[in-house]
Parts: C-alpha cells; structure tokens; sequence
C-alpha cells in the first residue's frame, strides 16, 4: 500500500453496523424512495453507499430483514431476489425515516442499558 493509498483511505468513513429493526427500516426507506422494485444486490449497494454493514452475507440479511416485513404487509415480493414497497402507513414510514437518519447520520444508538439503573459503585453501596 503506498502513502497515498493509506491518506485516502485514512479519512474514509467507518461502516456502521445496525441492528434488525434499523435495517429493516432502512431497507423500507430505500425501496420506497426508488418506486419500483429493488434486486437484494441493490439494496446491498445501496446500504454500502449509505455506509452501513450487515452482520454475516449480506443478502441473507437483507432477505432476513425483508421476511418480516413482507409478513406486516409493508413489502411484497416480486421474483426471485426482487422485493418492491407496499402500503406502508405514513406514522410507520416517518418512524423508519427518522430511525435510518439517525442511524445513518449518528450511528446505532446504544441501548445496551437503556433504563436500567447504574452498575457502577453508587449502584452497589446503596443501604
């Protein structure tokens, strides 16, 4: 690798990794903003261009992710690896709208500990 290799490659953004509720909302997003259908290996190109990774083949997760939502009627399947957008009601479409920004923009949020109380030593020495 030479030093211009290693500069440009230094400022590249890292890939995020998102979790099946974000991706399946992002998948959502992407194949109701192209109104048609979508081949897995476009929505394959179209996460890496948006910086995200799946965990694993990534055709497998994405026809994971698209399972489910074929399952609520939110996606149909139109041939072999072919998926296009159904009736999505517009309260659920903003809510995956503003998940895959802020996983986009911001990364995966972390809700590891999300609502439960400390572990630290305050939690502990509580008498």
């Amino acid at each position: 690798m030479t030093g211009q290799d290693r500069a440009s490659t230094r400022h590249m953004p890292t890939a995020t990794q998102v979790s099946a509720i974000t991706l399946r909302s992002l998948l959502v997003t992407i194949l109701l903003a192209h109104g048609g259908p979508c081949s897995v290996a476009q929505l394959t190109n179209a996460l890496a261009a948006h910086g995200v990774v799946t965990k694993g083949r990534p055709s497998k997760a994405i026809s994971d992710a698209l399972r489910w939502e074929i399952s609520r009627g939110r996606v149909r399947r139109v041939g072999r690896g072919a998926y296009v957008a159904s009736v999505v009601p517009r309260t659920t479409a903003w809510r995956m709208r503003q998940r895959s920004a802020t996983a986009v923009l911001h990364g995966e949020p972390n809700r590891s500990h999300a609502g439960s109380p400390s572990r630290g030593a305050d939690a502990t020495d509580r008498r």
